[in-house]
Formats: structure tokens, C-alpha cells, sequence
């Protein structure tokens, strides 16, 4: 009787300890996730701040030609 409820036991936490280090994966692969998440959205907020400041140099150069024409006539 105590091999086989050793054994049964034995199993359980073979098993159990399975369960815990899948687990433990899934939630690893979960925060690399969020992680790759995270940086994605850096990089897509970086761009759009690089792509407004093109934009404001674009207005402040039209704006300067704009006041030079003016100037000229």
C-alpha cells in the first residue's frame, strides 16, 4: 500500500511540477510579448514625433518665405 500511494504521489508532483513550469513559461512568453509591445509602441511614437518636427520646420521655412516675399513687395 505505501509503494503504490508513494508512487501515486510521486506522479502527482511530477506532474504538478509539469504544470507549475508551464505556467511559468506561458507567463515569461507573455511578458516578452509585452515587452516586444512596448517597444513597438516606442518606436511608433518616436516616429511621429520625428515626422511633427519635419512638419514644424516645413511651416517655419514657408512662413520665413512667406514674410521675406512680403518684405520684397
Amino acid at each position: 500500500m505505501t509503494a503504490l500511494s508513494s508512487g501515486f504521489r510521486t506522479s502527482f508532483s511530477e506532474e504538478l511540477e509539469m504544470l507549475v513550469l508551464h505556467e511559468s513559461l506561458a507567463r515569461e512568453r507573455m511578458r516578452e510579448h509585452e515587452r516586444s509591445l512596448d517597444v513597438a509602441r516606442q518606436r511608433q511614437m518616436l516616429n511621429r514625433l520625428a515626422q511633427v518636427r519635419r512638419l514644424q520646420r516645413r511651416a517655419e521655412s514657408a512662413s520665413r518665405r512667406a514674410r521675406a516675399l512680403l518684405l520684397s513687395l
